[in-house]
């Protein structure tokens, strides 16, 4: 091989390598950042699960959230706007495994029993679950997630999440059974019943010391049906 063959030869070597082996590197850094990155919002997110519970939500600090991470706290401002962001967060997910829950119990009540009761014992059964298991500080922080866009209004406000579908079965099922009146489309209705529950909801953030949230609710869902009924 002589000078100029081996000069091109050390040319193709080197292009080769940044063409090919410096894009495979660049790819394998990004993602390897990505990697890192999702570990630490799953390591923010899993500590404020934890911490939320345990501490109440007015007591944890985003300081006191990184430190059981055991991360920076900028890496938390990276992934998250505030702590209300991450509770938001946290929400998204709570939301379609009780929206299964609520079906589930549904489901599990007597085939024969009516519509308008189904309505009221899930909106019970809703008004039980936000009681016991979220609480009135953080379904207000979930208010003001929602307010300020910090929390995706996809999961817990679009009509075709589970809770909405499942009041639309069942004002479907007493309009089939000759329950209730057929002059509003179910959809309607079962929008209406959803829009009735934030605000018995809101009602309940707001003073909820001195409000029977479940009792709101059924009198509410009782009232609306009234209009519905035959």
């Amino acid at each position: 091989m002589n000078m100029k063959q081996l000069t091109d030869y050390s040319h193709y070597i080197k292009n080769y390598y940044f063409v090919n082996m410096k894009g495979k590197e660049m790819a394998y850094n990004s993602q390897k950042r990505k990697l890192k990155a999702g570990e630490t919002r799953r390591r923010i997110f899993e500590s404020a699960v934890g911490l939320f519970p345990k501490n109440g939500y007015e007591k944890t600090s985003v300081d006191s959230i990184v430190e059981d991470a055991g991360v920076a706290k900028g890496s938390f401002y990276v992934h998250f706007k505030s702590k209300d962001a991450v509770l938001a967060a946290i929400f998204v997910e709570y939301v379609s495994n009780v929206d299964a829950d609520y079906k589930g119990f549904v489901e599990a009540l007597p085939k024969n029993t009516p519509a308008s009761n189904l309505i009221i014992l899930l909106a019970g059964k809703i008004a039980d679950v936000i009681v016991e298991n979220i609480g009135g500080e953080k379904m207000r922080a979930v208010y003001k997630g929602q307010l300020s866009q910090d929390l995706s209004k996809g999961a817990v406000m679009d009509y075709n999440r589970e809770m909405y579908r499942l009041f639309k079965k069942l004002v479907e099922k007493g309009i089939i059974a000759g329950e209730f009146k057929n002059n509003f489309a179910a959809d309607a209705v079962a929008r209406h019943f959803v829009s009735a529950l934030r605000g018995v909801t809101y009602e309940w953030c707001m003073r909820y010391h001195n409000f029977d949230y479940k009792a709101q609710a059924t009198e509410t869902f009782k009232i609306l049906l009234e209009g519905i009924n035959k």
